[in-house]
């Protein structure tokens, strides 16, 4: 392996591509430079807020950077990020937090019996202090907890490790033979391991990942992949026939711009396959199918 965690990653490309695009949404974005001096600096104000390492933290997932942000500095000072759903309920939240042993929340709002950290003001305040400088995680550290969607039975709390990380998304760039320079769209649901892992791959790769909150606002997909000349995309299966209901055959103009697209998370229809692959003839196509279970 080149790096021992996804972190790491991001700190090398600060340093040897710093105005490379690392993240972006729809009107904001930020380079491997910006990117990590944000990490650094929200690691600094979470340790003023008293968090330490090792403790398990409850991170409700807004699909944007502010998030990946929270996320990565997390991870950066040794904390166990536990991302769920942005529309998750108080007692569901209370259930995950007593079962992770979790006593820290970082979200929009307090939650009752758990330490509260606004996401929104951690990112307004990480400028008011200096980058922190720590070492790096250990590849065998642990990296997150994710939930599963419980298909096999309950839902359960799965630990990850930095060495699963960044092998699996070593796995990915190679599978799809991922090219330097990637800027692949994003619009699933960053507490899940699909997107995550596709985000991951990216930043291992120096590549960039553009967050979309779902694609119900079509209009803004399209916009997207002008805006930054997207070469990927991954979405589920779902997603896809709402791209084909809400806009025809239009993915078609793309053909020659995307490299690849990654459909995972459920088996897709042959239907929906078929229609991909007349549309975009010159783009490879992949069908993963991963599980936390």
């Amino acid at each position: 392996m080149k790096y021992e965690s996804i972190i790491e990653a991001i700190k090398h490309y600060a340093g040897t591509q710093p105005d490379a695009l690392a993240v972006c949404e729809m009107n904001k974005s930020v380079t491997y430079a910006q990117y990590w001096d944000g990490i650094a600096k929200t690691a600094a104000a979470l340790a003023d807020a008293g968090l330490q390492k090792g403790d398990h933290v409850l991170l409700r997932n807004f699909q944007n950077i502010d998030y990946l942000t929270a996320f990565s500095a997390l991870q950066y000072m040794g904390a166990l990020p536990i991302p769920i759903e942005k529309s998750i309920n108080e007692e569901r939240m209370a259930e995950i937090a007593e079962k992770a042993r979790a006593s820290v929340v970082i979200s929009n709002s307090p939650v009752p019996g758990l330490s509260f950290i606004s996401l929104s003001g951690l990112a307004e305040k990480k400028d008011e202090f200096p980058p922190i400088k720590l070492p790096m995680p250990r590849s065998d550290e642990r990296s997150m907890m994710l939930y599963t969607t419980g298909t096999t039975g309950a839902s359960k709390g799965i630990i990850m490790h930095h060495l699963g990380d960044v092998s699996i998304s070593e796995n990915i760039i190679q599978g799809t033979e991922m090219k330097k320079g990637n800027v692949e769209i994003i619009p699933m649901p960053l507490n899940h391991f699909f997107a995550l892992r596709r985000y991951q791959s990216d930043m291992v790769n120096g590549g960039t990942a553009c967050l979309m909150n779902g694609i119900a606002f079509i209009g803004v997909l399209w916009k997207m992949i002008a805006k930054y000349g997207a070469t990927s995309m991954a979405i589920a299966p779902a997603a896809l026939s709402v791209i084909f209901k809400l806009s025809g055959d239009k993915i078609a103009e793309y053909d020659g711009q995307f490299d690849y697209i990654q459909v995972g998370s459920a088996p897709l229809p042959e239907a929906d396959k078929q229609r991909l692959l007349r549309l975009l003839p010159h783009t490879r196509l992949y069908n993963f199918y991963g599980s936390t279970e």
